[in-house]
C-alpha cells in the first residue's frame, strides 16, 4: 500500500486511475462521515471534537489527492506531447482541481463568516 501511495504522490499512476479512483472515489469516501452524521451531533462535545479533527485530516488528505492528480496530469501531458497528441484530459483534470480549490476556499470563507 505504501508503494502505491508513493507512486500516486509522484504522479506515476495513470491519469484515469489517479483522477477517478483516488480523487473522486477516494475523496468521496473520505467525505462520508459528514453526510451520515446528523447536524444535531454538532451540539455534542464529543462529536464536535471528532468532526473538527476529522475535518482537518480530510483537508490534508484532499490536498494530498489534488497534488497526486496534478502530478499525474503533468505526466499525462508530457507523454502526449512526446507522441504529438492532444493533452486535453490532462488540462481538464488540472482545471477541475483549480475549480475545486476555489470551491473549497469559498466554502471555508462562508463557514468562517457564518460563525
Amino acid at each position: 500500500m505504501q508503494k502505491e501511495i508513493k507512486k500516486f504522490w509522484q504522479g506515476k499512476v495513470s491519469l484515469g486511475v489517479s483522477f477517478w479512483v483516488w480523487y473522486i472515489i477516494g475523496g468521496g469516501v473520505l467525505s462520508l462521515p459528514f453526510w451520515i452524521i446528523p447536524d444535531a451531533a454538532l451540539n455534542q462535545v464529543g462529536w464536535a471534537a471528532f468532526l473538527t479533527a476529522y475535518f482537518i485530516f480530510m483537508l490534508v488528505a484532499i490536498i494530498f489527492l489534488m497534488m497526486g492528480v496534478w502530478r499525474s496530469a503533468e505526466e499525462y501531458k508530457k507523454i502526449k506531447r512526446k507522441k504529438k497528441q492532444g493533452a486535453g484530459w490532462g488540462m481538464a483534470a488540472q482545471v477541475y482541481i483549480v475549480l475545486s480549490v476555489i470551491r473549497i476556499v469559498l466554502g471555508l470563507v462562508q463557514l468562517v463568516a457564518s460563525v
